[in-house]
């Protein structure tokens, strides 16, 4: 196993802004980490040659942002925090930061991203953000800490966005692909019109024409996997409330999405942030964990 450590650089409207890009190998996988929000930036398999993750640049800009401490957003763009009204752009305040490098070995990468003036102008707790990545065999087991550096209650939400690339083999179709639940689902979308009575979704573009964001709640399955039926990315969604999927337009990705919280979903009156649907309220200098796996075959 190795690592590399390369410095790039991006523009955001006229202000250049440094990229650390880290690179880990191992027997199956290499994978390219960039700090802009902690993000996987490439998976690419040894064994089968397959790049995995969406590039950031057809269809969607990004590729796997963290949400925190808000999933989307309220009607009203606003935030009511201890009678106060706050302005974060949606899906939060991480999303586009510059993550530090906590610590490196040979097969793993932690990230940590602490508050700072800019996220307390839009969001007032002291938090601190660290994201593990650790390569395993053919995964990457992914773990999530929020610490509360505050003297009282800390509420947020907290989602995953990552886009797999969707077809992987350039000489399918995005409609050869299909999302298989580990168990019988039997819901109905909160977004739009969509409803799953099985352990499949076959997909097709017109699904997320009826519903943009088809969002389930409290999924009985532990893993969902994105699949051709040969090779795919499996995603351990066990513990989250909320479970989502998404692609925008006709673009060839599917984000597969589990959430704790989740955005307004009518227009909605604005109450308490702490009293949202799912909002998680850590006490003081307490710490909360969430963990994930990819799976690619």
């Amino acid at each position: 196993d190795e690592y590399i450590v390369n410095d790039l650089f991006y523009e955001s409207s006229t202000i250049y802004q440094e990229i650390t890009m880290i690179t880990l190998h191992n027997d199956c996988l290499e994978v390219n980490f960039i700090n802009e929000s902690a993000q996987i930036h490439s998976v690419k398999s040894k064994h089968y040659g397959y790049e995995y993750i969406h590039d950031g640049v057809n269809g969607w800009s990004q590729q796997n942002p963290i949400l925190f401490p808000m999933i989307s957003n309220t009607s009203s763009k606003e935030q009511l925090i201890n009678g106060t009204i706050y302005h974060m752009a949606n899906h939060g305040v991480v999303r586009h930061a510059h993550f530090d490098v906590m610590h490196q070995s040979e097969d793993s990468i932690t990230f940590v991203k602490k508050a700072d003036k800019d996220t307390l102008a839009l969001y007032p707790y002291r938090f601190e953000l660290q994201v593990c990545y650790t390569l395993d065999n053919d995964g990457i087991v992914v773990d999530y800490k929020v610490i509360n550096h505050e003297q009282h209650l800390m509420p947020f939400q907290f989602g995953l966005h990552p886009a797999f690339k969707c077809p992987l083999d350039d000489s399918k179709a995005y409609s050869d692909y299909y999302i298989e639940f580990e168990k019988d689902e039997h819901q109905s979308s909160l977004i739009g019109e969509y409803t799953i009575d099985g352990n499949r979704i076959a997909l097709s573009h017109d699904i997320f024409m009826k519903a943009p964001t088809v969002l389930f709640k409290s999924v009985n399955s532990n893993w969902v996997k994105l699949s051709d039926g040969y090779h795919g990315v499996k995603v351990d969604v066990e513990g989250f409330d909320h479970l989502a999927f998404w692609t925008p337009g006709t673009a060839n990705l599917l984000c597969i999405e589990p959430w704790y919280g989740h955005g307004d979903l009518d227009n909605n009156e604005l109450i308490e942030f702490k009293h949202r649907e799912n909002t998680i309220c850590l006490a003081a200098n307490q710490v909360w964990t969430a963990k994930t796996r990819y799976t690619f075959f």
